[in-house]
Protein backbone atom coordinates (compact mmCIF):
# COMPACT_ATOMS: atom_id res chain seq x y z
CA UNK A 1 0.00 0.00 0.00
CA UNK A 2 1.35 3.39 -0.99
CA UNK A 3 1.88 5.98 1.74
CA UNK A 4 -0.32 9.08 1.62
CA UNK A 5 1.42 12.41 2.25
CA UNK A 6 -0.58 15.32 3.62
CA UNK A 7 0.08 19.01 3.10
CA UNK A 8 -1.79 22.11 4.26
CA UNK A 9 -3.96 23.40 1.41
CA UNK A 10 -3.34 26.96 2.64
CA UNK A 11 0.43 26.48 2.53
CA UNK A 12 0.31 24.85 -0.91
CA UNK A 13 -1.95 27.61 -2.24
CA UNK A 14 0.49 30.25 -0.98
CA UNK A 15 3.42 28.54 -2.72
CA UNK A 16 1.39 28.23 -5.95
CA UNK A 17 0.74 31.99 -5.88
CA UNK A 18 4.43 32.63 -5.21
CA UNK A 19 5.34 30.34 -8.12
CA UNK A 20 2.94 32.16 -10.45
CA UNK A 21 4.47 35.50 -9.48
CA UNK A 22 8.03 34.26 -10.16
CA UNK A 23 6.93 32.57 -13.40
CA UNK A 24 6.13 36.00 -14.85
CA UNK A 25 9.86 36.68 -14.57
CA UNK A 26 10.75 33.24 -15.96
CA UNK A 27 12.08 32.15 -12.55
CA UNK A 28 11.31 29.12 -10.38
CA UNK A 29 10.66 28.92 -6.66
CA UNK A 30 12.24 26.13 -4.64
CA UNK A 31 12.59 24.77 -1.14
CA UNK A 32 12.92 21.78 1.11
CA UNK A 33 10.26 19.19 1.92
CA UNK A 34 10.26 18.42 5.63
CA UNK A 35 8.32 15.42 6.86
CA UNK A 36 6.81 14.88 10.30
CA UNK A 37 4.81 11.66 10.36
CA UNK A 38 2.75 11.81 7.13
CA UNK A 39 2.62 15.63 7.11
CA UNK A 40 4.84 17.54 4.66
CA UNK A 41 5.98 21.08 5.35
CA UNK A 42 7.34 23.37 2.67
CA UNK A 43 10.38 25.37 3.74
CA UNK A 44 11.14 27.99 1.07
CA UNK A 45 14.80 28.65 0.26
CA UNK A 46 16.41 31.10 -2.12
CA UNK A 47 16.89 29.85 -5.65
CA UNK A 48 20.67 29.93 -6.01
CA UNK A 49 20.64 30.23 -9.80
CA UNK A 50 19.76 33.22 -11.92
CA UNK A 51 19.22 31.05 -15.00
CA UNK A 52 15.65 31.33 -16.25
CA UNK A 53 13.50 28.19 -15.97
CA UNK A 54 15.95 26.54 -13.58
CA UNK A 55 16.49 26.08 -9.86
CA UNK A 56 19.39 25.21 -7.62
CA UNK A 57 19.34 24.69 -3.88
CA UNK A 58 22.52 25.56 -2.04
CA UNK A 59 23.78 22.25 -0.56
CA UNK A 60 24.07 23.61 2.97
CA UNK A 61 20.41 24.63 3.20
CA UNK A 62 19.55 21.26 4.74
CA UNK A 63 21.85 21.79 7.72
CA UNK A 64 20.37 25.26 8.28
CA UNK A 65 16.79 24.14 7.69
CA UNK A 66 15.96 23.40 11.30
CA UNK A 67 17.53 26.62 12.58
CA UNK A 68 14.97 28.70 10.70
CA UNK A 69 11.93 30.22 12.35
CA UNK A 70 9.57 28.25 10.10
CA UNK A 71 11.13 24.95 11.10
CA UNK A 72 11.27 25.85 14.77
CA UNK A 73 7.52 26.49 14.70
CA UNK A 74 7.03 22.81 13.97
CA UNK A 75 6.65 20.67 17.07
CA UNK A 76 9.79 19.03 18.41
CA UNK A 77 8.57 15.70 17.07
CA UNK A 78 10.78 13.67 14.75
CA UNK A 79 11.18 15.45 11.43
CA UNK A 80 13.53 15.15 8.51
CA UNK A 81 14.27 16.66 5.13
CA UNK A 82 12.92 14.11 2.63
CA UNK A 83 13.30 16.05 -0.58
CA UNK A 84 12.72 19.29 -2.42
CA UNK A 85 10.03 21.24 -4.17
CA UNK A 86 10.19 23.59 -7.11
CA UNK A 87 8.00 25.17 -9.74
CA UNK A 88 7.65 24.68 -13.46
CA UNK A 89 6.69 28.02 -15.03
CA UNK A 90 5.89 26.65 -18.51
CA UNK A 91 5.45 22.90 -18.21
CA UNK A 92 3.35 20.28 -16.38
CA UNK A 93 4.08 19.12 -12.84
CA UNK A 94 6.20 16.20 -14.06
CA UNK A 95 9.93 15.81 -13.41
CA UNK A 96 12.18 16.28 -16.39
CA UNK A 97 15.49 14.53 -16.97
CA UNK A 98 17.37 17.35 -15.23
CA UNK A 99 15.06 17.11 -12.19
CA UNK A 100 15.62 13.37 -11.90
CA UNK A 101 19.40 13.52 -12.39
CA UNK A 102 19.72 16.48 -10.02
CA UNK A 103 18.28 14.82 -6.94
CA UNK A 104 19.46 12.07 -4.63
CA UNK A 105 18.03 8.53 -4.86
CA UNK A 106 14.92 7.96 -2.76
CA UNK A 107 14.11 11.67 -2.55
CA UNK A 108 10.57 13.00 -2.63
CA UNK A 109 9.96 15.86 -5.08
CA UNK A 110 6.97 18.18 -5.19
CA UNK A 111 6.53 20.03 -8.47
CA UNK A 112 4.20 23.01 -8.73
CA UNK A 113 3.12 23.78 -12.29
CA UNK A 114 2.14 27.34 -13.17
CA UNK A 115 1.24 26.12 -16.66
CA UNK A 116 -1.69 23.90 -15.63
CA UNK A 117 -2.04 25.06 -11.98
CA UNK A 118 -1.33 21.62 -10.59
CA UNK A 119 0.99 20.16 -7.96
CA UNK A 120 2.26 16.57 -8.02
CA UNK A 121 4.43 14.61 -5.63
CA UNK A 122 7.07 12.18 -6.91
CA UNK A 123 9.58 9.66 -5.49
CA UNK A 124 12.84 9.47 -7.42
CA UNK A 125 14.52 6.04 -7.45
CA UNK A 126 16.95 4.41 -9.87
CA UNK A 127 16.64 7.25 -12.37
CA UNK A 128 12.85 7.02 -12.52
CA UNK A 129 10.02 9.06 -11.05
CA UNK A 130 6.98 7.42 -9.44
CA UNK A 131 3.94 9.54 -8.62
CA UNK A 132 2.89 9.52 -4.96
CA UNK A 133 -0.43 10.28 -3.32
CA UNK A 134 -0.71 13.86 -2.09
CA UNK A 135 -3.65 14.89 0.06
CA UNK A 136 -4.17 18.61 0.51
CA UNK A 137 -6.26 19.63 3.52
CA UNK A 138 -7.33 22.88 5.14
CA UNK A 139 -5.32 23.99 8.17
CA UNK A 140 -8.37 23.85 10.43
CA UNK A 141 -10.87 21.03 10.24
CA UNK A 142 -14.31 22.38 9.44
CA UNK A 143 -17.63 20.65 9.42
CA UNK A 144 -18.94 20.60 5.88
CA UNK A 145 -22.42 19.41 5.07
CA UNK A 146 -23.23 19.44 1.34
CA UNK A 147 -26.73 20.66 0.58
CA UNK A 148 -28.92 19.58 -2.33
CA UNK A 149 -30.61 22.96 -2.81
CA UNK A 150 -33.04 21.78 -5.50
CA UNK A 151 -34.62 19.13 -3.29
CA UNK A 152 -34.13 21.09 -0.07
CA UNK A 153 -32.38 18.05 1.38
CA UNK A 154 -29.09 17.89 3.22
CA UNK A 155 -26.81 15.07 2.04
CA UNK A 156 -25.00 13.32 4.89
Amino acid sequence: MQKIFRISSHHLSYQMKSAAHKAKQGMEICGLLIQRNSQLFLLPVKNSTTEMGSYEIWPRWEQYAFKSRAASNMAAAKREVVGTYHSHPLSPAEPGTGDILGTYPGAVMLIISCWDKNACLWRIRKGKATRLILCSRPIQKRLYIPVNREAGIQDF
